[in-house]
């Protein structure tokens, strides 16, 4: 049962000022590292809502969101929005695990080794799982429609490991990146200098790039065992 898909506006309105609030304390804390790279895979988490926006369908994870969320203006087709709330989410979710994992990349090889990797793995699935169960089963913002034996308390379990390999590859990418771009101590932030965009574009693509792979893995998956439950709510 899920528990907070009762068209409560107020708890939808909770929901999206909690992103916004840590979004923008992300980004704050983003910009005073003055690391264009950092900056740049931030930016590049936010941007792959372009991969939720097909995910979302009857082919993948055939989710339709609660009507009362705020959608991203101009994208919306046969009645499906993309809430704006959701790059929000991916920011925080994506890009600051992945920032902090490559900024701390020389203390983790000391600590961990080569565990860091499978450790790495496991707190990605671990993770999804503390913060989207509650966002599905308690809060209602989005809805699965797979069929019960696929999902544990509204939650797709095969999005443990879609997840764990989003975020542990997204957090190995941008490190390995940010030791080939091999830019200056606080490089800063200037529109006309070339380190600045270098670090934007090479700390953006790491993600971005992860997202691509992880997606196009997660097809065989779904092509061979159609979780889905039909009719589907979505035109699409």
């Amino acid at each position: 049962m899920v528990l907070g898909a009762l068209g409560n506006l107020a708890t939808i309105r909770s929901f999206e000022l909690a992103s916004v609030v840590l979004f923008a304390v992300a980004l704050r804390w983003i910009w005073k590292q003055r690391n264009p790279l950092y900056l740049g895979a931030f930016l590049g988490a936010s941007g792959v809502f372009v991969h939720d926006w097909f995910w979302s369908t009857n082919g993948f994870f055939r989710v339709t969101f609660n009507h009362h969320l705020i959608g991203i203006p101009g994208i919306g087709i046969g009645g499906q929005i993309e809430p704006l709330s959701v790059p929000l989410n991916y920011a925080f979710g994506f890009g600051i695990p992945a920032v902090l994992y490559a900024s701390n990349k020389k203390w983790m090889d000391q600590t961990f080794g080569r565990w860091q990797y499978p450790l790495l793995w496991l707190a990605g699935a671990v993770g999804v799982g503390i913060y989207e169960i509650p966002v599905v089963h308690l809060l209602g913002i989005w809805e699965y429609h797979q069929r019960p034996g696929f999902e544990f308390l509204g939650f797709p379990w095969s999005n443990f490991w879609l997840a764990a390999n989003l975020i542990g590859g997204s957090c190995v990418a941008v490190a390995f990146m940010a030791r080939w771009a091999n830019l200056p101590d606080r490089a800063g932030f200037a529109l006309r200098d070339e380190t600045t965009w270098k670090g934007l574009v090479m700390g953006s693509f790491p993600v971005m790039t992860v997202f691509y792979l992880t997606g196009m893995l997660q097809l065989w998956w779904y092509s061979a065992v159609t979780p889905w439950v039909n009719p589907s709510p979505r035109p699409f």
